[in-house]
């Protein structure tokens, strides 16, 4: 997609999200419980540069959206589609077609693209659409795994 290199420069420092820690609270008088690598740090590193050509990088979706926006105006300034609601994603071949439903006119449509983010806050809205098909292909039944992908 050629963001790569701005993500890299705008992640969070490796340090800070290498590993994660459990306490009893998070006020002054927390007790931590365990504390463990993770997200490609420590002991994970060579796993995770084992299955990817990028570094891993945690960026907010807050810092992430406006690198997305800004390279799909240079790539489709007229692609960009506001104040819609995806209800189905097709995989084809090399793109896949999103139905989306226009929120303004209620108008349904059909767009090709190459890549699908779905970036909605964490809320899940559309997750059934868009990872269920990818389990169904993977013969995986089990729909609690949509908590860790």
């Amino acid at each position: 997609m050629g963001i790569e290199d701005e993500i890299i420069k705008n992640k969070a420092p490796p340090l800070s999200v290498s590993r994660t820690t459990w306490y009893t609270s998070l006020g002054p008088n927390g007790k931590e419980i365990i504390s463990r690598d993770a997200w490609g740090g420590g002991v994970y590193k060579e796993e995770y540069e084992a299955v990817s050509p990028c570094a891993y990088a945690t960026l907010p979706q807050i810092r992430l959206e406006p690198i997305l926006k800004r390279r799909a105006l240079e790539l489709n300034p007229e692609g960009i589609c506001y104040n819609t609601e995806v209800t189905e994603v097709k995989e084809e071949s090399d793109w896949v077609v999103v139905g989306v439903i226009d929120k303004v006119n209620s108008e349904p449509r059909k767009v090709e693209a190459r890549y699908v983010i779905g970036a909605d806050g964490g809320r899940g809205h559309g997750l059934d659409i868009i990872v269920a098909p990818i389990l169904e292909r993977m013969e995986i039944d089990d729909r609690s795994i949509l908590g860790t992908i």
